[in-house]
């Protein structure tokens, strides 16, 4: 029981950053599924409606739903990461940014680390 508690607990630390998105997915796939029903029943009557279509619903979401948490993965272990040993150019910026002294502190207090960092040499 406590395994089956962490391995939950885990998948939804992992998509709380995306819970938006995915109830928002969610919301159109039901917004989408009720037009459908209602444009079907409206020109060719209750008879022609077959709930066998409905498995379609199911696919759907699958597919949405993996497309975005797939994209997140990529986007958290790939882009935003180490990998290959590259550094994200938002995440270079940043650094330079924390780097930066303040207006009426000396150029002394420029700590070594930010000297020859890319191709700014000295501020």
């Amino acid at each position: 029981m406590k395994t089956l508690l962490l391995i939950l607990a885990s998948i939804a630390t992992f998509l709380i950053p995306i819970q938006g998105l995915l109830l928002l997915m969610i919301l159109f796939i039901f917004l989408d599924t009720c037009f459908g029903i209602y444009s079907t029943v409206k020109r060719k009557g209750w008879k022609s409606f077959r709930s066998t279509k409905l498995f379609n619903l199911v696919v759907k979401s699958f597919f949405y739903l993996a497309s975005i948490i797939l994209a997140f993965l990529v986007d958290t272990y790939v882009f935003q990461s180490k990998l290959f040993g590259w550094i994200n150019r938002w995440q270079q910026e940043r650094k330079l940014q924390q780097l930066k002294p303040e207006r009426n502190e000396p150029a002394d207090s420029i700590p070594p680390a930010a000297v020859g960092y890319g191709h700014w040499q000295r501020w």
